[in-house]
């Protein structure tokens, strides 16, 4: 899966977004950067707090599902929660 960036991402987005990653796919992040794997889903993510830019790849998920159609619900999932910040 390509990598996904994202400009303008304050600190409290940021926070948003790892719960929201934390919640949905039971990964700990713990540091803005890092990465975390946790059944059949795994990411590596960078968040760089004076430039304010986020981003995320999605490291393995499962063989069954479409690669286009899992990352077009992970960038929902993040605009979703960008826009509500």
């Amino acid at each position: 899966m390509k990598q996904l960036i994202y400009q303008s991402v304050n600190l409290a987005q940021w926070k948003a977004l790892s719960s929201m990653l934390e919640r949905i796919f039971s990964l700990s992040i713990k540091t803005p950067n890092g990465s975390s794997r946790q059944w059949d889903f795994g990411f590596e993510w960078h968040y760089d707090e004076l430039a304010q830019s986020f981003s995320l790849k999605c490291i393995k998920k499962p063989r069954w599902v479409p690669e286009a159609l899992f990352e077009s619900q992970i960038e929902a999932l993040i605009r979703k929660v960008l826009s509500c910040e």
